[in-house]
């Protein structure tokens, strides 16, 4: 998988003051001091109109000239096979885990290095149907496997929009959606603001 999707799923504990200052990430492997943010321009999202999706990444293949070949339909149900943006391989998705429903706010934030996009998940419901799907790629289950050498084992959870992914990061951390998370790495400031806008987008 390109770089630019394997970027890092981790929990971001923050205190928010109208604007995210300073967060405390932690993943698996432990917790580490993240950069106060720079910028911070956070984005409410409104009721859902277009279609957003989570999904699990199952696998990764190979596209045949651009194009896809759909998946089995005995090895389960609502499975997806999603080309790439260069159109190079495909996404074998799971069965959606949740949508745009489940996501309360959005913002963009630049740290020292790089620029990301931190993500509330709506408390309740949303929030432990969230938790089961991204705790299950964390573990790197059946339901949301490890899929490349460099993972560690742990699943990846896809963002697709209208049809396309976004992004697909893997899960570095549990209970991610009991906090405000983020979708980090090595992001440009046009990247992050695309992906904050493109959840924005929902809303219509």
């Amino acid at each position: 998988m390109s770089d630019q999707f394997r970027v890092a799923l981790v929990v971001l504990a923050c205190s928010l003051l109208g604007s995210l200052s300073a967060c405390t990430g932690s993943s698996g492997s432990g917790s580490a001091d993240r950069a106060s943010a720079t910028t911070s321009t956070t984005l409410k999202l409104r009721p859902a109109t277009a279609d957003l999706q989570f999904r699990p990444v199952l696998r990764l293949s190979a596209a045949v000239e651009g194009r896809c070949r759909p998946p089995d339909p005995s090895l389960a149900t609502d499975l997806v096979a999603i080309p790439s943006a260069d159109r190079s391989f495909c996404y074998v998705l799971g069965p959606s885990a949740g949508n745009a429903a489940d996501i309360a706010a959005a913002h963009v934030e630049q740290s020292a290095s790089d620029w990301s996009v931190v993500v509330k998940a709506v408390p309740g419901a949303s929030t432990r149907r969230l938790n089961a799907f991204l705790n299950a790629c964390y573990r790197g289950t059946a339901s949301c496997p490890g899929v490349t050498a460099g993972d560690g084992g742990h699943g990846a959870a896809a963002v697709m929009l209208d049809g396309g992914v976004i992004t697909s990061p893997s899960v570095n951390g549990r209970d991610l959606a009991s906090e405000s998370f983020t979708i980090a790495g090595s992001f440009t400031e046009a990247q992050a603001t695309k992906l904050a806008h493109a959840l924005n987008r929902v809303g219509g």
